[in-house]
């Protein structure tokens, strides 16, 4: 793993870049982590990507659940 340090600043970053694909609809969850990669320049198995991948798999058992208690 990459020896890169995670501070407050790169998170939100980060978080903004995820978020603004998001919602303009550029990645999905089955594309989201090479799309990630290629559009932010984080490496394999980085710190980022580990943080990112941890935020949207929250994002994705969020909805489910916010699905089924909708219904």
């Amino acid at each position: 793993m990459n020896k890169e340090t995670i501070n407050e600043e790169t998170m939100e970053e980060l978080f903004e870049i995820f978020t603004d694909e998001m919602l303009a609809g550029k990645i999905s969850y089955d594309d989201y982590l090479p799309k990630f990669r290629e559009n932010t320049g984080v490496t394999e198995n980085s710190p980022y990507e580990l943080m990112y991948r941890g935020f949207i798999g929250g994002l994705y058992i969020a909805s489910c659940v916010t699905e089924d208690t909708n219904n």
